[in-house]
């Protein structure tokens, strides 16, 4: 190879080496937000897979240098978007101890939490965003939702067995099969909403069904 031709080629390396040495920055926190919420939007619109990471971080005007650097892969945001929008529910939505219900407070209260989760989502569409991200078939392993999903197991379970002891909620069946049942029941009326585009979490709904699930 001539010297001009190998200088003129190593020239243009060190340029492009320059150029994109320049273009990573540090993501400023208003950043992070704007592109944690263009991340949601695109993997609620077309699922984990078809999302493009390249559409996101254009449409964010984040650097793919600077989003390596801070963020690493399409996974770590997935993970990042979805730990974010379960942080915000778990914000608005505060479980009540089991131990202080009686058998006059119960039912009220279960419906008061319901209510609670769908004034969430009229108040925070990052609420709603949480339930759709986590239902998404092909998406990867968040600690983070299953973290929640654990803490949400235990409260139920805890909620069951106050209910039966007020004889406000059927002992007859294991209360093992109660939880899974009502977790069962929970999703499944919260993908319709999605599915239907009803009324926002429709508590009524909800509470009807788990009345007619458990009640003694």
């Amino acid at each position: 190879m001539p010297a001009a031709v190998e200088w003129a080629r190593l020239g243009l390396t060190n340029l492009k080496e320059a150029v994109v040495g320049r273009s990573s920055r540090p993501i400023h926190p208003d950043e992070l937000a704007e592109l944690l919420d263009v991340a949601a939007s695109a993997f609620e619109r077309c699922g984990y897979a078809a999302a493009s990471l390249s559409d996101v971080l254009a449409e964010a005007d984040i650097p793919k240098k600077s989003f390596s650097e801070s963020i690493g892969e399409k996974k770590d945001l997935f993970e990042r978007v979805l730990a974010d929008r379960l942080r915000a529910l778990q914000e608005q939505v505060i479980l009540p101890d089991p131990a202080l219900l009686d058998d006059t407070t119960f039912w009220p209260t279960i419906r008061r939490v319901v209510e609670n989760v769908d004034s969430a989502a009229r108040r925070d569409p990052r609420t709603v965003q949480a339930g759709r991200l986590a239902h998404l078939s092909d998406a990867p392993r968040v600690p983070a939702l299953e973290e929640m999903q654990s803490t949400l197991r235990g409260w139920l379970h805890a909620i069951l067995e106050r209910g039966r002891e007020l004889d406000c909620v059927d002992a007859h069946l294991p209360v093992e099969l109660q939880r899974s049942l009502t977790i069962a029941v929970m999703v499944e009326v919260d993908q319709w909403v999605q599915r239907e585009e009803a009324n926002q979490g429709d508590p009524e709904l909800a509470d009807e069904l788990l009345r007619r699930l458990l009640s003694a």
